[in-house]
């Protein structure tokens, strides 16, 4: 999934009222979201896909992936904004 997908610099929160559900019952959207952000720092601390990759299948919640890439792309976007702004 991450090949795909390049940050620039190698989280935030997004307001869903609606919760998700995986295999083993409910979970807020604002657990998974946050969860993901987790996954994304460590992402950009360690640079390991695999590891990335596996954390997100752990996650089970495939139809909900493009709430990963939003807050991919928020979180490269703020990278960016503090890189300029230092």
């Amino acid at each position: 999934m991450l090949n795909q997908v390049t940050c620039s610099t190698h989280s935030h929160s997004h307001p869903l009222l609606s919760f998700s559900s995986s295999g083993g019952g409910f979970r807020p959207v604002r657990e998974l979201a946050d969860r993901m952000n987790v996954i994304i720092q460590e992402y950009y601390d360690s640079g390991d896909v695999d590891e990335t990759n596996r954390c997100l299948k752990e996650l089970n919640v495939p139809h909900f992936f493009h709430e990963f890439v939003y807050e991919l792309i928020d979180f490269c976007l703020e990278k960016n904004t503090e890189r300029f702004v230092d």
